[in-house]
């Protein structure tokens, strides 16, 4: 939005305006506004103030881009808008891609009752040429071989899949990516940069001049923990090369730190960002010409029956491969570095990702959608009485309550697996956010709870959510933002080996000696315990030094951190907690 306005967005007279999450900036005069999918779905699935109101009615076009990414809420938006399109026939919806046929989008769409027919455009790309050199080649070229090399056959590949279970067996028709289970080579990343950074800088000086700053170097890598190691290596490293500028984008580094790298950088440095797939479409960095990709990327998997969910390192897609490769190639001709085999892209890499509902939770979309079908109903009974009242007291139509999630799911482009639909529904069932209605598995007619309805506007796990709401209501909302965070965290807090100053924080922390509830231990109490004791320190070194001294992971702690803030925000923005809850709880 800052880069398509020319006056910045909220200010008076701004035509270009944002939406993310509490963090808004629309106007009167703002006729083009740049939202995340899940601030649209809460739009579109938020009951009706008006009356027979038109969905999208002050919206003349939607555009949602990268819909190949296939992510939960992007498919439950196609789902609402083919039946919104329906009622609302001056709306325009693009779907736009860069790598995806559009066979599945068209006939998705293409209806003859609904009297739907979608148009396809194909606008030709025009980035520059770049050049893929394989792990073979680099190992040529830097006179080093990479000491863990990747899967080389598709025998790996299966052996690799076994290890997926029981994670992964939800998903019966669909494939999915092979777990990426061997380690990076940091110090042969480390070597590949220098590399690059010496022959960059030992060009001749009518070579460089050409385009100074068109050598910034891209490094894909699948998270957080991934990153912080082969940035500390590349820093370490720095100390003798003295020319590297080092940027680190994820998505809990701050906004105003993710700004710094579309910087140019200083003079006699060369630019090296380590990111996550967040680079990979979301942003463009305008002066990257080499991509170094290391094929890995978290993804999400769950196990409905066990209720098990994991975020575990994948290999790529295919189709991710090469828009990683497409970031080298913006502004000129660009070199990308795989460091994989020719033979383990063909036998390893899908052609494109599994779609995020065949392999997350459902229970969230489970509660949207009876959201949306109660509201639905609702103003079918506004609508008959309005007639029965113009027809002379005309008895009402008969409308079931409740609602059939699977019949509603079911039409989405890629429909879940019928058992994690009845999974989800059991699982809702047994926390009270729906009531049963009638009928079994496929045809289980159930409707929303009041804990249900306030579930369904907090975008996050419902478990989660209900330790949220039940902790506001009996003020104790602190302890259960830390409760919830840990719990969503994918790694343990306390290292395999407990010492005794780990004892000592759960003993005399929250819930320990001296409390007048009594003495009650646990996972919950302990993490709590240990994240009161660690964010009491002053600042992130002496955090660091105390998780290490009392043998906790500092890097979930952090992400603890990250995880409360937000769950707070949501509870802001649904009215459970106080706008000014997060400056007074800091103080």
């Amino acid at each position: 939005a800052q880069e398509q306005g020319s006056t910045p967005p909220g200010q008076a007279g701004s035509t270009v305006g944002y939406q993310v999450r509490l963090d808004a900036a629309i106007t009167d005069t703002t006729r083009l506004t740049y939202l995340t999918v899940g601030i649209l779905l809460r739009r579109l699935t938020s009951p009706t103030t008006v009356p027979g109101e038109v969905p999208l009615s002050d919206i003349s076009t939607l555009i949602l881009d990268e819909v190949h990414e296939r992510d939960l809420n992007t498919d439950f938006c196609l789902a609402i808008l083919r039946r919104v399109l329906v009622r609302n026939r001056h709306l325009k919806i693009i779907l736009m891609s860069a790598t995806n046929t559009p066979d599945l989008f068209y006939n998705y769409f293409l209806s003859e009752k609904l009297g739907l027919t979608p148009v396809i455009f194909q606008i030709p790309g025009r980035t520059f040429p770049v050049e893929n050199m394989y792990l073979p080649e680099i190992e040529k070229l830097i006179q080093k071989r990479m000491s863990q090399q990747n899967p080389k056959s598709s025998e790996d590949k299966n052996s690799d899949e076994s290890n997926n279970k029981p994670a992964d067996d939800d998903v019966k028709d669909q494939e999915l990516s092979p777990r990426a289970l061997v380690g990076i080579d940091n110090a042969f990343i480390v070597s590949l940069v220098t590399y690059l950074v010496q022959t960059s800088t030992s060009k001749p000086q009518k070579e460089q001049s050409d385009k100074p700053s068109s050598n910034a170097i891209l490094i894909f890598l699948p998270g957080r923990g991934e990153i912080d190691s082969l940035a500390r290596l590349l820093i370490a490293e720095d100390k003798q090369l003295q020319s590297l500028e080092i940027h680190i984008l994820h998505s809990a580094v701050p906004q105003s730190n993710q700004r710094l790298v579309f910087l140019p950088p200083a003079p006699g440095k060369t630019k090296v960002v380590l990111a996550t797939n967040i680079a990979e479409t979301s942003i463009t960095i305008p002066d990257v010409s080499m991509v170094i990709d290391t094929a890995r990327v978290k993804e999400s998997r769950f196990h409905s029956t066990a209720r098990i969910k994991e975020l575990v390192t994948v290999w790529i897609s295919r189709a991710s491969a090469t828009q990683r490769a497409g970031r080298a190639g913006r502004t000129g001709p660009g070199r990308c570095f795989r460091l994989y085999t020719p033979q383990f892209e063909q036998d390893c890499l899908l052609e494109r990702t599994t779609p995020e509902i065949l392999r997350t939770p459902l229970d969230e979309l489970v509660l949207q959608a009876c959201l949306l079908d109660e509201d639905r109903k609702d103003q079918l009974q506004i609508a008959a009485k309005a007639n029965a009242g113009a027809e002379g007291g005309k008895q009402l139509p008969g409308i079931p309550p409740g609602t059939v999630p699977v019949d509603f799911l079911s039409k989405t482009p890629d429909p879940p697996p019928l058992e994690s639909l009845i999974h989800a529904c059991q699982h809702l069932l047994e926390i009270d956010a729906v009531e049963y209605v009638s009928g079994q598995d496929e045809s289980l007619r159930v409707q929303l709870t009041p804990l249900g309805y306030h579930l369904s506007q907090l975008p996050m796990d419902a478990k989660i959510g209900k330790i949220l709401i039940v902790g506001s209501i009996l003020g104790c909302v602190e302890p259960a933002l830390t409760v919830a965070a840990s719990l969503s965290s994918t790694k343990k807090l306390f290292y395999n080996n407990p010492r005794e100053e780990q004892k000592q924080i759960i003993e005399n922390g929250f819930g320990g000696v001296g409390w007048r509830g009594g003495t009650v231990k646990g996972d919950c109490i302990g993490g709590v315990a240990a994240y009161e004791k660690w964010r009491a320190k002053p600042n992130p070194h002496q955090r660091f030094l105390f998780a290490k001294k009392k043998g906790l992971d500092h890097n979930v702690l952090t992400d603890m951190d990250h995880l409360r803030k937000q769950f707070c925000d949501c509870m802001i923005q649904a009215g459970f907690l106080h706008p000014e809850h997060n400056r007074q709880a800091t103080k």
